[in-house]
């Protein structure tokens, strides 16, 4: 009977032993010899043919070890015992193996060092590997478990899953996370296009406008953030001095508003410019001149002030008589129930208190009748 050759691994101990037997089983199946591993062979198959294939499966298997493999489980003489003793040695299903395993799935965590389709084969692996020690997994578990090893840099895509899904399966979480990883290399790629971001820069003898490639625009941010390490990428100079930064490229300053007046009084909790002028007549800022302080935008509107509520003279005689309601919203963030507002009524008279959360604000009316 002639044997065709197939590529694949020789098994030395020390690489997954399912994948390699899943793959020698396939060997044998196709060579028409695998009943030898559980001595299943047909009752009308001739003792002859029996010995024949029963020696291409444990030649077979022999051939596809190393031979520290073959020191450790010993000598053989059909193809089901040399099977059972490698199950043995390599597939263990004692309770100390079943604890360490079932530690290692606990406590998984994904690892970003490498890409996602590595640290899902590492958690097929554990799941595999318990499946062959009789550990039987619940879905609810395995994606519980997959859930909490995403790394807490994806925090939102957590919580997405978490409590915005009534029910979570493996299927789910491994497609988002897919979706997730195709979003950052978009991104990465657009990143690397180069949307572009005019600023204005200044200079002693006329106006330039400097490109900066690659910059985002975020609608929602009020200010600018610009990565110095990379504009010293893109080749722009920068020069820091005592109460002053520059960053240019040529002649073309792209800021040179920075002084250490504003830096300290945002230091000091926004701490008014007499102050920041004795601290400096006492040396607490050393020898350098700090600067006069420039207009904080954040100080402005924190003392702008609402004009007084005139003072009550009305005095309950009777409970709900008289009632206090405040409505507040709606919150940033809801709670699980989907609620923004909250409705705040007080007795006037025994200054009893009711809370009721909304949704909406047109429910305003409909809650206090009720």
């Amino acid at each position: 009977m002639a044997t065709a050759k197939f590529e694949m691994s020789m098994y030395d101990g020390r690489w997954d032993f399912n994948i390699w037997s899943q793959k020698m089983r396939t060997i044998l199946i196709q060579m028409k010899c695998a009943k030898a591993l559980d001595n299943t062979w047909p009752a009308e198959m001739s003792a002859g043919k029996k010995t024949e294939l029963e020696e291409i499966a444990w030649s077979t298997i022999f051939l596809y070890i190393s031979d520290s493999v073959i020191r450790t489980i010993g000598e053989t003489k059909t193809a089901e015992e040399l099977w059972t003793k490698l199950k043995a040695q390599y597939e263990p299903k004692t309770i100390p193996n079943k604890c360490f395993l079932l530690k290692q799935f606990f406590s998984f965590k994904m690892d970003p060092s490498v890409d996602l389709d590595e640290n899902l084969d590492r958690f097929t692996k554990l799941t595999q590997d318990l499946a062959n020690c009789d550990e039987k997994l619940l879905e609810d578990q395995l994606a519980v478990v997959l859930l909490n090893s995403i790394s807490d840099r994806y925090r939102d895509l957590k919580n997405a899953l978490k409590y915005g899904r009534d029910n979570l399966t493996i299927d789910i979480i491994i497609n988002t996370l897919r979706n997730k990883v195709l979003e950052l290399k978009s991104d990465s790629i657009n990143h690397q296009s180069g949307e572009n971001l005019l600023l204005k820069g200044k200079n002693i003898e006329n106006d330039r406008v400097l490109l900066l490639k690659s910059a985002r625009f975020v609608p929602e941010l009020e200010r600018n953030l610009v990565s110095l390490g990379m504009l010293n990428d893109m080749e722009f100079d920068i020069k820091l001095g005592q109460g002053y930064i520059k960053i240019f490229r040529g002649t073309a300053v792209l800021d040179d508003n920075f002084n250490l007046a504003k830096l300290w009084h945002y230091r000091l909790g926004h701490i008014g410019e007499k102050g920041l002028k004795a601290l400096q007549n006492k040396g607490i800022f050393g020898k350098s001149n700090i600067g006069n302080l420039t207009k904080c935008e954040q100080c402005l509107i924190g003392k702008q002030v609402k004009l007084p509520f005139p003072t009550s003279t009305h005095k309950s005689k009777q409970i709900l008589e008289y009632l206090h309601a405040d409505l507040w919203g709606p919150a940033s963030t809801s709670t699980l129930s989907s609620y923004k507002y909250y409705l705040l009524i007080i007795n006037d008279l025994s200054r009893k208190f009711w809370v009721f959360l909304l949704k909406t604000k047109d429910e305003t009316f409909v809650t206090f009748k009720d």
